[in-house]
């Protein structure tokens, strides 16, 4: 009789990321993979991390080390205690970020979301940046295969010295949110615009906020902002700006509760490596205002309304636009929650386990 739990793929999934708070867009992308993964039938999954509270599956592994002491090892290529122990049954492994283990006899494979600190080196700092430096430089040398969330990061990977055989571009889900707790209410009823980021400089906040007090000087009636996202490294917001509410971090059901009422979403960093907003607003049927430098929204301009980042004019204009011309706007959400429809986690799983065994039939 064929032993079916034989023909599983064991791979051990290094969520170091979900350690950090705000864990960010790599949390959610850690998170979910492990989610729909464990969900495959196909697979056998332990996934890794120092010391946590919670992670997605009912049997994860945990190192001994708190999180600084791991991070710090990996990024120093060293051995992480624990380790071998906790992976032992993996036939692969897979850095869902730049924590990379020491590499071993196993293959192994690391998503890279982007390589935004050579592009955007003042938005962090000399220790980040070097940090970011010698894990790429790992990945590069120890990753038997690069996985990236758009052509954009592709082309700045084999721009770093990748092997372009070496790199596939899988794209990330939409459907990591709860369900709303009421009904979408009718769009010209929708009352607020919704900002959802971390500050952090390179998410253009403060220029977003002057776009808006310029949208209120020209409109009659202007919709109220409010900006959800935890606090990163700044630039701090200013505290009383007519309109503007300023809710900070929520829960997942909240966001999912906000996507769901807003007239419409406004995401304009000046770079991001995907842009996990513009498919969230998708999901949720929100038209969503996006920065060119969004990959996924500049992908599909019929599905959003494309804005230059540096320009206040711009961002402005489209508030005006977004939550005026209706007849356009639903035309971004339908296409919008088209694209959203063919964007789950299962299928990101998948491709990820088509990747593996490729490998591990080498």
């Amino acid at each position: 009789m064929t032993d079916v739990r034989s023909e599983r793929l064991s791979v051990g999934v290094v969520v170091e990321q979900l350690c950090r708070q705000p864990s960010g867009g790599i949390g959610v992308y850690a998170w979910s993979l492990c989610r729909a993964l464990f969900e495959l039938e196909s697979v056998d999954l332990i996934s890794v991390s120092s010391r946590h509270h919670r992670l997605p599956t009912p049997n994860p592994a945990f190192l001994p080390t708190p999180h600084r002491v791991t991070s710090e090892l990996m990024s120093r290529h060293m051995r992480v205690p624990g380790w071998n122990g906790a992976t032992q049954p993996a036939a692969l492994i897979h850095a869902t970020s730049f924590d990379l283990p020491r590499r071993d006899s196993r293959p192994r494979t690391v998503f890279v979301h982007d390589l935004l600190w050579r592009r955007w080196p003042e938005a962090y700092s000399k220790r980040g940046i070097a940090w970011h430096e010698r894990a790429l430089h790992r990945a590069l040398g120890d990753g038997d295969h690069l996985i990236v969330p758009s052509n954009a990061v592709r082309r700045d990977l084999l721009d770093a010295g990748a092997n372009t055989v070496n790199v596939t571009v899988t794209g990330e889900g939409s459907d990591h949110l709860p369900e709303p707790n009421e009904l979408s209410v009718a769009r010209e009823n929708r009352t607020y615009l919704l900002s959802v980021a971390t500050s952090q400089p390179r998410k253009n906040l403060p220029g977003l906020l002057r776009a808006y007090e310029q949208y209120r000087s020209f409109s009659t009636s202007p919709l109220d902002l409010i900006v959800v996202g935890p606090d990163g490294w700044g630039p701090q917001l200013p505290a009383a700006t007519i309109g503007v509410k300023l809710r900070g971090s929520v829960s997942d059901q909240e966001l999912s509760n906000l996507y769901a009422h807003a007239a419409a979403v406004v995401f304009v960093p000046f770079e991001e490596g995907f842009g996990l907003p513009v498919v969230e607003a998708w999901r949720a049927g929100a038209p969503i205002v996006a920065a060119q430098g969004v990959p996924i929204a500049a992908e599909h301009p019929d599905a959003a309304l494309l804005i230059d980042a540096n320009s206040t004019d711009s961002i402005a204009e489209a508030l005006r636009v977004i939550t005026t011309d209706l007849p356009s706007s639903q035309k971004f959400v339908e296409r919008g929650q088209l694209l959203a429809h063919h964007m789950t986690w299962r299928q990101v799983a998948q491709q990820h386990v088509s990747i593996w065994n490729k490998l591990l039939s080498r």
